[in-house]
């Protein structure tokens, strides 16, 4: 028996506004890693579980507001920043963290890598991820979001509340940047190299994504 492609999210979105609370359930559930991933690269464990539940009240409430022509993921994500900075102003960026374990093991593992190259990609999304701690505070979230949401320059924009040709040029500077900041990282050549490919790989998408 074939199976069925997954609904896409317009589709369980039109559903869930209908009544059908199940698609409202799956649509939240298809996001939950990448919102809690999202919080743990950039607060301690103890308050992630608490702004995730926050981010997903925050959809369930606002679900039939969702403007015309955003994504779900992008109005989800967008919440998951406002909670964030109210966050960080409570808690004076106390809480913040440099890397974060799990969450790069969820970036490796959500992965089609075969589980010999795993750990390899568990450390170069860790060397990314501490590249992007040095540049400067406005940049850092676009760049996770560019980088390890995989979101587009316009969606980041939206997200940030930046015009677009701002987000396209942050991600722009940060290229050589970024590459600096591995070579400081004195890494093993093959992790500095494949980090690098990393990047590369991801930055062909900066132009196109915007258009």
């Amino acid at each position: 028996m074939a199976r069925m492609d997954p609904a896409s999210d317009e589709v369980l979105l039109s559903a869930w506004r209908g009544g059908d609370r199940r698609a409202g359930s799956e649509l939240l559930r298809r996001h939950f890693v990448d919102v809690t991933r999202f919080f743990q690269r950039r607060i301690d464990a103890a308050a992630t579980e608490d702004l995730v539940q926050q981010t997903f009240m925050g959809a369930v409430q606002a679900h039939e507001r969702l403007p015309e022509g955003v994504g779900f993921k992008v109005y989800l994500f967008g919440i998951a920043r406002k909670q964030l900075l109210m966050h960080l102003r409570r808690e004076g960026r106390r809480s913040r963290v440099q890397t974060s374990h799990a969450s790069i093991e969820d970036q490796a593992v959500g992965s089609s890598l075969a589980p010999s190259r795993v750990v390899a990609a568990r450390e170069q999304w860790r060397v990314l991820l501490r590249a992007i701690r040095g540049l400067p505070e406005e940049r850092q979230a676009a760049l996770e979001l560019f980088y390890f949401d995989d979101l587009r320059a316009t969606d980041i924009a939206q997200i940030l509340d930046r015009p677009v040709g701002t987000i396209k040029a942050w991600l722009s500077r940060s290229r050589a940047q970024l590459r600096d900041a591995v070579a400081k990282l004195q890494l093993p050549v093959a992790l500095a190299e494949s980090t690098l490919a990393v990047l590369r790989k991801r930055d062909g998408h900066i132009g196109a994504d915007a258009e």
